[in-house]
């Protein structure tokens, strides 16, 4: 995770400046007043204690283009009351921004602009009336933030023809299953830690929570630690959210005990009969559509589904909300069997800073199935019925049993090969695997096998997808994927490993392709350095490239240099004792031109009398020699 910087230097920047947020939130500032005056670095420091990656800015214009870059984060807006008006008009209508707060002197000065401006949560006079309402926007944003995914049951037949979208959703359900399988260790938890103090650095509002986790923190809290405004929460449900698995992989310690505790809360539930639970939800328009559009198939978040017992309390988080084109207003009511004990849900009330809500959270990776979908016009929203369900359970197993079959491998393997394997998920299978080797010991039981499946991963299908690029005349994208697959190999493997010869020689192909015959040579020259220094000692390719290299030099008249290297290749090709005569006889007969182009005709006839017998019985005919030497 980036390391963050003082809120000194975090005025004007270009996008190109702006370091990675993994938060939800990214919270920006606008006003031309800013600068190092007591009351403005006080405002500074208070927004930096709201939003780690607090942004400031006096240049309107370096604003308007750096709000146009975000995509997947929700922008809180703090604009001056000069400002506002210029700064909404280009970008109000973005979807990435949620809120907008006018900070000014004079309120009244700027009240018209709420109702031409709907995204305007408040107009504040001073700094503690604008850090209360940020943090209350924040808390029911980030309550709200829930990605789904969807799984068409009927359109896929096997994980090789899975769709995207249904890849991901099955890969994710894996995924959680793994990390409930890892063991839980204190490392994990230190790592976590390490991982949070370097992002809060300069946050000591966050630190301190950090501390008190350090110190205090035991399973029978983790409940409470995720329902409270947190380090942790924020962090972990951008990660949920985003499925980055290096960071979800950082939180597993977090992520297992939450499991556990939920697990272990799920027995206290008393119900016995079918039980309602509600949540208030904005959505864009297009993910209402996917709704509609998935009635009857499999749904699941990618996080921790809060939901409530109580009707009314789902309404108060979608109160005076309006339905438009662009956002729309979601109850979802779903649905749960209180007698299957394969859908993880409790009761959280008795953890939750807000008690009578009623809270009952989900597990991570809960399925649900979609009912219905329908309007309901007295109440000016959209209800969507779901029922959780098991379902897919089973389907996960049979999946993960048939790909494994029998091998006595641990899940952390398993799965990084389920990835590349059957979902042919190549970048996130060696992310996965490189985030082990980072993070387990060197005498792991693991390594050896991540350094197997990484080996047998990096190359495979190479030779495939470069020759489909090349065949449908994209040699840019081929030679962009063999360059991409060189650095991973080189990162995974030994830097005389053959793979790592053969994907430089794949490079040489495509450059000849483009005709550029310098850069053939040089990266035949290096393919052949690999390949001579290898332990496997690849004989043919390094005959191969002995040839290619001599064809290259005599091509640029450099008759000695050329014929040292058909020498040498002819030299191991005795050796090998090849069963194609073929092969020896076309090394005498080009071995044969180059003494011809060079007047040495004695040594030419030499070699091309040996061309005809082939060295050892049959080569090349009589015919065809003619027709070689003209």
């Amino acid at each position: 995770m980036t390391r963050v910087v003082p809120f000194e230097n975090r005025r004007n920047l270009r996008p190109d400046q702006i370091d990675e947020n993994i938060e939800d939130i990214n919270l920006i500032w606008l006003d031309q007043n800013i600068d190092d005056s007591p009351t403005s670095k006080l405002t500074q420091s208070i927004l930096c204690e709201l939003n780690e990656c607090v942004r400031f800015y006096t240049d309107i214009h370096l604003c308007i283009d750096y709000v146009k870059t975000i995509i997947d984060e929700k922008v809180f807006l703090v604009t001056s009351g000069s400002l506002a008006k210029d700064i909404l008009s280009e970008i109000h209508s973005l979807s990435a921004i949620v809120s907008v707060f006018i900070f000014c002197s004079n309120r009244q000065r700027y009240v018209s602009l709420c109702e031409q401006y709907s995204k305007i949560q408040a107009i504040c006079i001073d700094q503690q009336s604008l850090v209360d309402v940020i943090k209350k926007s924040a808390n029911a944003i980030l309550r709200q933030t829930m990605t789904f995914m969807m799984f068409d049951e009927k359109k896929q037949k096997t994980a090789r023809t899975l769709s995207k979208r249904a890849t991901s959703f099955l890969w994710y359900q894996m995924f959680i299953d793994v990390l409930k399988k890892l063991p839980q260790m204190d490392q994990a938890k230190i790592d976590m830690l390490k991982t949070c103090e370097d992002y809060y650095c300069f946050n000591k509002q966050q630190l301190s929570k950090i501390e008190q986790f350090r110190t205090s923190y035991t399973i029978n809290e983790v409940i409470r630690w995720f329902t409270l405004d947190s380090f942790v929460y924020r962090l972990l449900n951008r990660a949920l959210r985003t499925e980055n698995i290096s960071h979800l992989y950082l939180f597993r310690f977090f992520i297992i005990d939450l499991c556990k505790q939920l697990e272990h809360e799920r027995t206290c539930i008393r119900d016995r009969d079918i039980l309602h639970l509600y949540r208030g939800q904005i959505m864009s328009s297009s993910e209402l559509n996917d709704l509609k559009d998935n009635i009857g198939n499999l749904i699941s978040t990618n996080s921790f589904l809060s939901t409530s017992r109580r009707l009314d309390v789902a309404m108060q988080f979608i109160l005076g909300a309006t339905d438009t084109d662009e956002l729309k207003v979601i109850l979802f009511e779903i649905e749960v069997d209180c007698q299957n004990t394969k859908i993880t849900f409790a009761d959280i009330d008795k953890y939750s800073q807000l008690q009578g809500e009623e809270e009952v959270l989900f597990s991570l990776g809960t399925v649900f199935c979609i009912k219905a979908v329908e309007f309901v016009s007295t109440l000016n929203l959209w209800k969507v019925k779901m029922t959780a369900t098991d379902e897919l359970s089973n389907k996960i197993k049979d999946a993960f049993n048939l790909t494994i079959g029998t091998e006595n491998r641990s899940p952390s393997i398993l799965f990084g090969n389920l990835l590349i394997n059957e979902y042919g998920l190549f970048d996130i299978g060696e992310k996965f695997f490189q985030m082990l080797l980072k993070n387990l010991s060197p005498n792991h039981d693991d390594i050896f096998d991540i350094y197997t499946s990484l080996k047998q991963h990096l190359f495979i299908d190479l030779m495939r997808i470069v020759e489909t690029y090349r065949k449908n005349g994209n040699l840019m994208m081929a030679f962009g994927f063999c360059k991409h697959r060189l650095i991973q190999l080189k990162r995974a493997l030994p830097e005389n490993h053959q793979r790592i010869g053969y994907t430089l020689k794949m490079i040489a192909d495509i450059y000849m392709y483009c005709g550029d015959a310098s850069k053939v040579l040089e990266y035949y020259l290096q393919a052949l350095e690999v390949f001579e220094n290898t332990q496997a000692y690849e004989q043919l390719a390094i005959i191969q490239c002995l040839r290619m290299i001599g064809a290259l030099l005599l091509d640029k008249k450099q008759y000695d240099d050329g014929l040292n290297y058909w020498l040498k290749a002819l030299d191991i090709e005795k050796n090998l004792c090849l069963s194609d005569d073929s092969v020896l006889a076309e090394s005498y007969k080009s071995i044969g031109d180059i003494y011809c182009e060079i007047a040495t005709y004695q040594k030419a006839l030499y070699y091309y009398a040996k061309a005809l017998g082939g060295g050892n019985g049959e080569g090349l005919n009589p015919y065809q020699l003619n027709n070689a030497v003209g």
